[in-house]
């Protein structure tokens, strides 16, 4: 018996020991993010709280839903590159090819399908994302 258990323990620590749990860099970036306003660069302005747009952000993945957007509901899946400063969102499909039209992500503020945002204010609570064309802005929820 006592040389079952010990197997069993060497087994279990050879087990654990091979076992590497990827962990998201993303800081702050990491979690469920609620669209509250898109402005234009021009000075336009849309107060988008009540439409329910969340951005969900975990490990390399950016998803995009809407719970009370009058037309559609999102469910847009995005990669993301991070850096201190810019967020760069490029569709998720494996051969690289586009799998939205511009035309349905659009209300949800993004101008292109390989959207290049600058980081404008990033922390626990508020987010400030800024492309060429719109100025997002987001509550952590």
């Amino acid at each position: 018996m006592k040389k079952i258990l010990i197997l069993l323990a060497a087994v279990l620590t050879m087990t654990l020991a091979g076992c590497t749990l990827d962990a998201s860099n993303n800081g702050d970036l990491d979690g469920n993010w609620q669209l509250m306003r898109i402005d234009t660069i021009g000075g336009g302005s849309t107060d988008t709280k009540n439409w329910q747009i969340f951005y969900a952000v975990q490990f390399r993945l950016l998803q995009i839903n809407a719970y009370s957007y009058p037309v559609g509901n999102g469910g847009f899946m995005f990669h993301f590159d991070q850096t201190s400063d810019s967020l760069k969102l490029s569709t998720a499909a494996a051969d690289g090819s586009e799998m939205y039209d511009l035309k349905n992500v659009a209300p949800f503020g993004l101008t292109s399908l390989d959207e290049h945002f600058k980081i404008q204010l990033l922390n626990s609570d508020n987010m400030v994302l800024e492309s060429k064309k719109l100025r997002l802005t987001f509550r952590k929820f």
